[in-house]
């Protein structure tokens, strides 16, 4: 989050461009696994995900995870 507060800071005089849920006090940190994907492909997806970056040392707490369905939106 602090990098992402420090890039907006840097480039603030630009920010009438900018759509409002991208700067810092509205935006969340999130992952587009997939899109248009059937509910039963969803598994592979997440496999293909953990088996790519399996071998990266990533460390990462999960908060939650959600399928959000669009058009029209259905979280």
């Amino acid at each position: 989050m602090g990098v992402h507060k420090a890039f907006h800071d840097l480039f603030d005089d630009l920010i009438e461009n900018q759509m409002p849920y991208y700067l810092p006090v509205l935006w969340i940190p999130y992952c587009t696994l997939s899109l248009n994907i059937t509910r039963g492909k969803v598994h592979e997806a997440l496999y293909a995900v953990i088996r790519t970056y399996k071998p990266m040392p990533i460390i990462a707490e999960v908060d939650r995870v959600g399928l959000v369905e669009y058009y029209p939106v259905n979280v």
